[in-house]
């Protein structure tokens, strides 16, 4: 697709999650710390359904692809945008921005939170194309791009995430189809209620009303004990990095899956993420810019030891970030 004359092709490298840069570097997305995003078999990552091979789709991918695309308003880049505090929150978001333009937003999420989940174990599930005979030289070729040997492949792919395809409970609630189902069971019992007693007594549809207002406050304490994961998933791609640098022999790591900028050093590395490029905002208007245009330079200082820094790209020009300033972002 790049269409290079043949003398430059070979300067065109892709790798399958890592790749070591001179001796010195370990870069990876990071996204293979996080149960959510990780490819689950970067060695093997076909599978096969009915007659065609396809590439394993990650639960995040899938997410994006069937519920992020249908979200409307709520941008999908910052949690903040479209997590709320309160019922309360959730009522004027929706008033303000969403009432006339996605009146039926509750069943675009519901309906993608469902197909997300069916694909994800659809495919989650499925077994990885592998064969045994070409697995050697599968691995060896990944370690060649990759400037290092097939024992440090295997042994930062037992780094990785378990991929949370594999606990249904903690997808539906990521989903929130846990506090869907929960509030369905309560609509249900109360009709029940409701259908049993009005066969020996005629009674007023307050007898169903009462019930969901006497079980809702239980709904409600359920609903705000349950925590997001993101922030967990963030501190496991930020601590995997000692581990990962000694494996590779290695004294800095290079991430960006959290999309936080950092420039620090801990545990005897140096840790950096180039936060992200993509169109965060805190609010709807999107007034309120979120994250900063962030890339590493790694390159040789008046002594030839290689030297990197975090860089905000401006456009024009460029500014160095300083070690350390951006550990609270």
């Amino acid at each position: 697709h790049l269409n290079l004359p043949e003398e430059f092709r070979k300067h065109v490298r892709f790798c399958e999650w890592f790749y070591i840069s001179n001796q010195d570097t370990l870069v990876e997305h990071g996204n293979q710390y996080d149960p959510y995003c990780l490819c689950s078999n970067p060695v093997n990552p076909l599978i096969q359904k009915g007659h065609k091979i396809f590439v394993r789709i990650p639960f995040g991918n899938l997410a994006n692809k069937f519920l992020s695309n249908g979200i409307g308003l709520n941008n999908p880049h910052v949690v903040s945008n479209y997590i709320k505090n309160s019922v309360g929150e959730y009522l004027i978001f929706y008033y303000r921005y969403l009432m006339r333009s996605q009146p039926f937003i509750i069943w675009t999420l519901l309906w993608g939170s469902i197909t997300t989940v069916g694909y994800a174990m659809l495919e989650g599930l499925m077994p990885a194309m592998t064969d045994p005979i070409t697995v050697h030289s599968r691995v060896e070729d990944i370690a060649k791009r990759s400037n290092t040997t097939p024992n440090i492949v295997w042994s930062l792919k037992e780094l990785h995430a378990h991929p949370a395809i594999f606990s249904p409970v903690t997808i539906l609630r990521e989903l929130w189809l846990d506090r869907a189902g929960i509030l369905a069971l309560i609509v249900l019992a109360s009709f029940i209620f409701f259908s049993v007693l009005n066969v020996f007594v005629a009674v007023s549809v307050w007898w169903f009303i009462v019930p969901i207002l006497f079980l809702l406050p239980v709904f409600v304490y359920y609903a705000r004990t349950v925590k997001s994961e993101i922030a967990r998933t963030h501190r496991a791609t930020f601590n995997a990095a000692p581990l990962s640098s000694r494996i590779a022999n290695v004294n800095r790591v290079v991430h960006g899956h959290i999309h936080r900028e950092r420039h620090t050093q801990f545990e005897e590395i140096e840790y950096m993420n180039t936060g992200t490029w993509s169109a965060a905002y805190h609010d709807v208007e999107c007034t309120k810019p979120y994250g900063r245009k962030c890339f590493v330079w790694i390159k040789p200082d008046q002594n030839g030891t290689r030297i990197a820094n975090l860089f905000e790209w401006k456009d024009p020009g460029i500014e160095m970030i300083p070690p350390g300033s951006t550990e609270e972002n």
